[in-house]
């Protein structure tokens, strides 16, 4: 599972949506988006994966640190 986009939208998520499934979730104002391969679509665990995925990039992502602290 790939993290291809975090930000305000999922544009440039679209160039894998033919390779895998595409899973948008909206956290804070921001919109994570997790590509997943066709293999691999077990839905039961994707959205334990998403958030603890979801965690580590809001405390890893210092521009997202940044945003939400000048809000």
């Amino acid at each position: 599972m790939n993290v291809t986009k975090i930000g305000k939208n999922v544009k440039e998520a679209g160039k894998h949506r033919e390779e895998g499934r595409i899973i948008k979730r909206r956290v804070r104002d921001y919109c994570i988006v997790v590509w997943m391969e066709k293999k691999k679509r077990k839905s039961t665990s994707v959205e334990k994966d998403i958030e603890k995925i979801t965690e580590k990039l809001i405390k890893n992502n210092k521009e997202m640190i940044k945003y939400l602290a000048n809000r």
